[in-house]
C-alpha cells in the first residue's frame, strides 16, 4: 500500500497452501507476482477481499469525499472460496464526510451503510463485521 492508501501489491495466503500474489501500478492495471499481465482487472484501481470490511477503506480513504458524493469504483474482487480475482462494480456515496458511507453492487443487487473511524477505519459494516473496542 502507498501513503496515498493505493494498492501496489497483493499477497495472501492460506494455511492449506492456496494463494494468490497479485502486484499493480496503481492505475489500473495488474498482473500475477511473476509479472505475467492480467488484462481482465484493467481499470481496476483498488482491491476487494471476501470477508474483511478493511479493503473498504482504502478507497475511502484513497479520494476525497464531500458530503452527497457518489462515487462507481471498479474493484479487483478476490472470493477466498477461489482466490480467482474477477472485475467488481461498486459504488460509494459519502453521506457524512468521515463518519458514514453507502455501499452498493453496481447492479444494485446489495447495500449496507458503513460507519468510518477518524481514521477512516471501518468500524461498522452491518451484517459483516463490527470493531469491538
Amino acid at each position: 500500500m502507498t501513503h496515498g492508501w493505493g494498492v501496489r501489491e497483493l499477497a495472501i495466503g492460506t494455511a492449506d497452501g492456496r494463494g494468490l500474489h497479485l502486484l499493480t501500478d496503481g492505475q489500473g492495471n495488474w498482473a500475477t507476482g511473476n509479472g505475467e499481465p492480467l488484462p481482465s482487472l484493467n481499470g481496476c484501481v483498488d482491491v476487494d477481499l471476501a470477508g474483511t470490511a478493511f479493503t473498504n477503506t482504502l478507497p475511502i480513504r484513497r479520494l476525497d469525499w464531500a458530503a452527497g458524493q457518489s462515487r462507481e469504483l471498479k474493484m479487483a474482487y478476490v472470493p477466498f472460496d477461489s482466490f480467482q480475482p474477477v472485475v467488481d462494480g461498486q459504488v460509494y456515496a459519502c453521506l457524512e464526510p468521515g463518519r458514514r458511507f453507502l455501499y452498493q453492487a453496481s447492479d444494485r443487487s446489495f447495500q449496507a451503510e458503513l460507519s468510518v473511524d477518524a481514521d477512516g477505519l471501518v468500524t461498522d459494516y452491518p451484517s459483516l463485521f463490527s470493531r469491538v473496542l
